[in-house]
């Protein structure tokens, strides 16, 4: 299994705004450490965003399926 998110993240102590891409997969999770795939990426993305935040910034995490529909919306 493998998923994509995307971070987006602005202001604060960030100087311009940031698209961070994040792909996900099974074979990344270790074994034990979380119960299934969405723990993990739950965690994996809560992390993510934390580095963000601690600039102060204000975050929003997409799903693939989610960045596809604004960039189409978009682009009109």
């Amino acid at each position: 299994m493998s998923k994509k998110f995307y971070i987006i993240a602005s202001g604060g102590y960030l100087p311009k705004p940031v698209v961070d891409e994040i792909e996900l997969t099974e074979k990344e999770m270790l074994e034990g450490e979380f119960e299934d795939f969405e723990e993990y990426a739950e965690d994996t993305l809560n992390e993510a965003r934390a580095t963000y935040e601690q600039y102060m910034a204000t975050t929003i995490i997409l799903s693939e399926a989610e960045m596809k529909e604004i960039v189409a919306n978009f682009k009109g």
